[in-house]
Parts: C-alpha cells; structure tokens; sequence
C-alpha cells in the first residue's frame, strides 16, 4: 500500500488511542509479596474479570490514582463507554464519570483538577467488535467501518473535572467552533497549574494547544509544528514552564526526533533523530530544565539517552539488559532520576503470560525482579518515590511499596 502524508499522519495519530473496555465490583486487599526484599508491602485493588483498567496517572501527593475503566463485554450500545475513575491507596474507587468515552487523564499540580480527552461520538458496539478483528480477515466494507471508528476515536475534546464540584467543564469547545480544529489529542498542565495544554491536528498539521485557564472561556495559543512532522507523541513539560519536549515521527523516512519547543518564542527545535525512539514513551526532565532522558529500544532491553538541550548534544546515559526471556514493554522514572521501573513481556514458549516488574539503578545494568506473573501493563512510579503502580491482567491494579 503507498502510503501519503496524509495516511502516515492518520496511522501515527493512532499511537495514543486503546480501545479500553470493561466495568465491575472492587475489593482492597493487603498481602505480603514474600520474595523480593526490595518490597515493603503490598496492596492490590482488584475490578471484576469484565474490566480493563489502563491509563493510570499518580496524583501529587502519591496518595491515588487516575485510571481508565471501561466495558469489555457490553452485549448493548448503551452499556459501551470509558469511565474515569480515581483508586486509592486504600482500596477505594471513586467513579467520576458515566455515559462517554473518556481517556488519557492528567492530574493538575495541584491536585485539584484532572484534564482528560472525550470522544464526540462514541463507536458503535459492531465497530469495536471489528476493531478487534485482524485486519487481514476484514471484507472491504468491514474495513471501511474500521476507518470510521478509528476517525471517531480520535475526533476528542479535553474536559477538566473539579474534584471538589464533580464538575465537568470542556474546555476545547470553543477552539474547536472558533477555528475549526478537528481533534485535541494528549491533554497536560503546565508545572505552575495556571496552564492547560494539549495536542491539536487541523488540515493535516499537528501543533501545541495552550490555554491559560484564568481565560476561560476565552483565547488560546497554538503552536503549530513544521509541516514535516506527522506524528508527535507524548510530550513533557520543562520544570521551569519555559520548554516542551515531545519525540515526533517526520516525513517522509518515519525516523523519530526529539524535538523541544520554546513557549516563549513558538520554536520548534530539533535536538536528535534516534529511530527507535518510541512515540508513547515518558520522557524526563532534569529539576534543572538542561536536560531530557528517553529511551529506545534494543533487541536485549532498553537504551536510556541524556539529551543536552542547550548544546543539542545527546549522550548514551546507561542500557538495561532485560533477562533472557523477556521483552522491554513499558518504564516509569522515580522522581530522583536515580532508578527506574520496567515491565518485560514474557516470552515463554506455552503462550501464557508470565510477566515481570523490574526495578533498575543508573549505576547497575542488571534489573532487580520485584513482581511476576500473568499479563502485566501500565507501570507508574509514584512522585514520592515510595510506590510502584501497575494492572495485572487488565483487572487488577497492584501497589507496591519499596524500601528506601
């Protein structure tokens, strides 16, 4: 198949986008994990076998977490939808949306507020069977709805909930009258809170989208990218509020950058191109504002670079050497830049998953295991360095407590 410009921006704008299904009861338990001495406790918050939960995002205080749950099973049109929710470290699920298609939270600084992306016009329950169906087994006009709902599943606005208020205000709809963009992608907040920001495609171009919130409703800036970006993946926020850095596929070899953006000025600046760079990775900053860390992926495990902003100089920082037997599959940074948690998938020859969770130090090459077992996904690091959070088998979010 040739592919255009245009259909490479519409497959790379996919990157950011699961089809997340499923619903059900909780319950908290506390257990001892036995094995690894690396782990002082450990909590589990388990959602019933019709859930999937991915998505999450750690509040400030380290004390909760944003997920998404959604239906997996629905058998009705009404029952489809993605649900935001919040799970604490004591077991308890708060439901904080019903009815929409919701997805990607972020938390505000403060922790106030979470931004997250909402589907205009939710997929129909045939489409999401198609959607999970491999391509090669779809008739001509199956692969035609298949188009359509990946189109609706990208045509989203950002909403911001009050947590106090429950309430829920979108904030993206007035740009979207005002100027005719098609979809916001990938919501986020500036370090200080005052700033809301996001992903932004019109007439096949990407750009930033800001809005200071004490303007709501009123103007926002976009920052549009040069032209021959066609993916741009999840960007980073710059300590000092002043930079963005963003991984962004380009046209027409595909090769990822790095790239950052100067919110003074508008400028789009090219710092590296490092093919294997992963458009859905979590890039991160230095306390300092100098410097990036990203990673790209080897046939053994993972490469961490240390990206000099100023000087656009990057240097390798240090590898992760994945145990023979598993594939690198997702990371997390603790917030002191000194360790980092990683998922391998497993390879195993019986087909069933037998994941892991390892933690790994700058100053080592072999990663510590700390957990193991089934399908695991989502790995997040908690702000205060304390916890480890992930979902084993699409339905049951695990909390890991280390030792200093």
């Amino acid at each position: 198949m040739l592919l255009t410009r245009a259909t490479t921006r519409m497959l790379l704008v996919g990157f950011s986008l699961s089809v997340l299904l499923g619903l059900g009861s909780l319950n908290c338990i506390t257990a001892p994990l036995g094995a690894p001495n690396a782990v002082e406790e450990h909590r589990l918050v388990s959602v019933a076998s019709s859930a999937t939960v991915r998505q999450l995002t750690w509040n400030p205080t380290s004390s909760a977490l944003a997920v998404i749950v959604s239906y997996e099973k629905a058998e009705r049109q009404a029952k489809l939808g993605q649900r935001l929710a919040v799970v604490r470290l004591s077991g308890r699920i708060d439901f904080l949306t019903k009815g929409h298609w919701d997805g990607l939270p972020r938390w505000s600084p403060d922790g106030r507020k979470i931004a997250f992306t909402r589907v205009i016009e939710k997929p129909s329950l045939r489409e999401l069977r198609l959607l999970s169906r491999p391509w090669r087994d779809l008739k001509a006009d199956e692969k035609h709805e298949v188009h359509k709902a990946n189109m609706k599943l990208i045509d989203t606005d950002i909403c911001v909930i009050e947590l106090d208020e429950q309430n829920v205000v979108n904030v993206t709809k007035q740009s979207r009258q005002d100027s005719g963009y098609e979809r916001f992608l990938l919501p986020d907040w500036s370090p200080d809170a005052s700033t809301i920001s996001a992903l932004v495609y019109k007439l096949e171009r990407y750009g930033l989208w800001l809005k200071p919130l004490e303007r709501l409703p009123g103007d926002s800036i976009v920052l549009l990218a040069p032209e021959q970006l066609v993916g741009i993946g999840r960007y980073a926020w710059a300590p000092d509020g002043d930079t963005i850095a963003a991984p962004a596929a380009e046209w027409p070899s595909c090769a990822t950058s790095l790239y950052t953006v100067n919110l003074r000025t508008g400028n789009w600046r090219r710092i590296t191109q490092i093919a294997a760079i992963p458009l859905d990775q979590h890039l991160f900053w230095s306390q300092d504002s100098r410097r990036v860390i990203f990673a790209s992926r080897t046939l053994r495990g993972v490469d961490f670079w240390n990206a000099e902003v100023a000087q656009a100089r990057v240097d390798l920082a240090f590898q992760a050497h994945i145990p023979e037997g598993y594939e690198f599959h997702d990371y997390s940074w603790k917030r002191d830049g000194k360790q980092v948690a990683i998922i391998g998938f497993s390879n195993t020859a019986s087909g069933t998953p037998n994941d892991a969770v390892f933690v790994l130090s700058v100053t080592q090459t072999q990663p510590k295991r700390v957990f193991s077992g089934g399908r695991l996904t989502s790995v997040r690091w908690s702000p205060d360095g304390k916890t480890i959070a992930f979902v084993q088998n699409g339905n049951v979010v695990h909390f890991l407590q280390m030792h200093e």
